[in-house]
């Protein structure tokens, strides 16, 4: 029900949040939509439900990373799936999924399926770093739209968009690639806030 311009002022609204929350030290941990409230007439973005918040401290070492498994599995970061320690790089990632299946319900196939892979990566103990990029997604558009897909039309919007950085998608693509950095980068918070600083800087967001 989001006219496009209200999905833009949603997805900037999410991100713009995140940024202040790891300001301040904080991991949101289960960013979902059910989480989230925004306001159509005025166009802001809440961030709610911080049950799960993570408090990063400056000065011990140890509360630097996550290392619990905890979320909504569908918007988890690939290394808060496999085991791996994690961080605010966890938040970006969820954002990230959001916005691309808030332009395009058609990727929520994708992003469903590779959590899925990831689960049972899991439940194998194999461990995975990063997750969804543009070569993956294009790779996957690709294999369906040569079995002709049903939705092959739509399939092909989305392919476009994940390569257009003025696009909501080509933004949820660049906030994936950021999100896949190493979540040492992301431990240092003057780090992950020039990195938020860069991504309300791309020409999606001016």
């Amino acid at each position: 029900t989001l006219t496009p311009d209200q999905r833009r002022q949603l997805t900037i609204g999410t991100i713009q949040s995140l940024k202040k929350l790891n300001q301040r030290g904080f991991v949101h941990r289960d960013l979902k939509p059910e989480n989230m409230y925004f306001d159509k007439a005025t166009g802001t973005t809440t961030l709610i439900d911080t049950g799960m918040l993570h408090k990063v401290s400056k000065h011990k070492k140890d509360s630097r990373y996550i290392q619990t498994f905890g979320g909504s599995l569908l918007y988890m970061h690939p290394r808060a799936v496999t085991g791996l320690r994690h961080g605010a790089e966890t938040d970006l990632y969820a954002a990230a999924v959001m916005a691309l299946e808030l332009e395009h319900p058609v990727a929520r196939k994708y992003t469903h399926w590779i959590v899925t892979g990831l689960r049972k990566l899991r439940e194998k103990g194999e461990t995975v770093d990063k997750g969804i990029s543009v070569a993956a997604l294009d790779t996957l558009i690709d294999e369906d739209l040569a079995n002709q897909h049903p939705h092959s039309a739509a399939l092909r919007r989305l392919k476009d968009a994940i390569n257009n950085p003025k696009t909501q998608a080509g933004f949820a693509m660049m906030c994936f690639e950021y999100a896949n950095r190493p979540a040492t980068e992301w431990a240092d918070r003057e780090k992950a806030q020039a990195m938020y600083d860069r991504l309300l800087r791309q020409p999606y967001v001016s």
